[in-house]
């Protein structure tokens, strides 16, 4: 297919996982989001319009981006954006729990044992019945920084069996209709 874009460079997910973000959201109706990698605050804006209808902020919605240029008015949909990475925010004294916590886009810009490290972290910051959901490319995809933010840099590759524990909602080997291959996982927690 000609004239799609193979992967969107961040601080953008995939365009080919949003229905399914959506579903889920929507499906889940949580009352409490954290999203770990907020970016150009995409998931807020889903979150208030799949969860909340487009009526007021019901929804309590957290996100965490360390790089403060990415802010924008899509930020206005949030309670709260932690400017600081996840291992800091994670790192603060504090035990809230969240209904559901969006890791998406952003594991693969880490060291796979450090990516591993905070999968359990942010299960361990999970209500009961609470669901944590993870996507990555379904294959290598080079990724150098992105408007200056190192963090940007692709540093490991997932694969579906990567998420032991995990339900696989799309497994990345075949390309979508968009010509992507994304592989997107749900943990809940019991």
């Amino acid at each position: 297919m000609r004239g799609f874009l193979l992967y969107l460079h961040m601080p953008l997910s995939s365009f080919s996982i949003l229905n399914i973000i959506s579903l889920e959201l929507n499906h889940k109706r949580p009352e409490t989001i954290l999203d770990c990698g907020a970016g150009l605050g995409l998931y807020g804006a889903l979150a208030r319009t799949y969860v909340d209808m487009g009526y007021g902020a019901k929804t309590k919605i957290v996100g965490v981006e360390p790089f403060y240029e990415y802010k924008n008015p899509n930020w206005g949909h949030y309670d709260f954006i932690y400017v600081n990475t996840l291992q800091g925010f994670l790192s603060l004294e504090n035990d809230d729990r969240y209904d559901m916590i969006l890791f998406l886009d952003v594991i693969e810009h880490m060291p796979k044992l450090e990516g591993a490290e905070l999968l359990i972290k942010l299960i361990a910051r999970l209500n009961p019945g609470g669901w944590l959901l993870v996507s990555t490319p379904g294959e290598w995809v080079p990724q150098q920084d992105v408007h200056g933010n190192e963090l940007e840099r692709h540093v490991s590759y997932w694969e579906p069996r990567d998420f032991a524990g995990f339900t696989i909602l799309k497994d990345g080997h075949q390309r979508d209709q968009f010509q992507q291959r994304m592989t997107v996982a749900k943990y809940i927690k019991e």
